[in-house]
């Protein structure tokens, strides 16, 4: 993971979870798993595939992001994030 990308900072994910925080709980995880209906993408998605493993953690462990989702490529976001890390 390049610690230099300014997908990684601390300053990023608190935005995140700040964001995050705005939806209702019960509702976290459906929000975090909207894809993108060009590409079938979810934010877990694009999170492994630029290698940010601690935004993959802060969806995925904390707000219930769907591990096997999908895409068009059929790449599941676990995959992904294994892949670019």
């Amino acid at each position: 993971m390049n610690l230099s990308s300014p997908f990684s900072s601390e300053k990023s994910l608190r935005i995140a979870q700040l964001l995050l925080d705005r939806v209702e709980a019960a509702q976290r995880a459906e929000f975090v798993n909207q894809a993108s209906e060009a590409t079938m993408r979810t934010a877990l998605h694009v999170a492994a595939s630029v290698g940010n493993e601690p935004m993959v953690r802060l969806l995925a462990d904390q707000h219930g992001a769907n591990k096997e989702a999908g895409d068009k490529e059929v790449s599941t976001g676990i995959l992904k994030q294994k892949a670019s890390i």
